[in-house]
């Protein structure tokens, strides 16, 4: 079993995953809920922590989640995952963070990014004519 603390000071928690688990299911059914989630699935930036030891101990970020972090501003050297998505391979420990209005912040440069496109199309077109 893989052993995952949560939080800090009087408020840490331990967790014990068989290693290829979600911590999100085990999170969630902790009596003390030490991770807040919002929508479970990576999107909403809820549950973004601090990983503070064992950066390995979890799979890598899937493409969907690494461009949630990205839209985020989060880089590889501040240690942050989305804790839902999170597959645990070993002991570590994690500080979550969350991040109030996520959704809004995220929902900003994805509108921005899906539009550079189109602009982009527009302006080569125009180019062309």
């Amino acid at each position: 079993m893989a052993k995952i603390e949560v939080g800090a000071g009087a408020t840490k928690s331990t967790i014990e995953i068989t290693p290829g688990e979600r911590l999100l299911h085990h999170a969630l059914a902790h009596p003390a809920r030490p991770v807040p989630f919002g929508c479970r699935k990576g999107v909403c930036g809820t549950c973004l922590s601090q990983v503070l030891e064992g950066w390995d101990s979890f799979a890598p970020a899937s493409p969907a989640e690494q461009e949630l972090l990205d839209a985020l501003g989060v880089t590889e050297d501040m240690h942050m995952r989305l804790a839902c998505q999170l597959v645990v391979r070993d002991d570590a420990q994690l500080l979550p963070v969350g991040k109030k209005g996520a959704r809004s912040a995220v929902s900003r440069p994805a509108t921005a990014a899906s539009q550079a496109p189109d602009q982009t199309t527009h302006q080569t077109s125009s180019q062309k004519g």
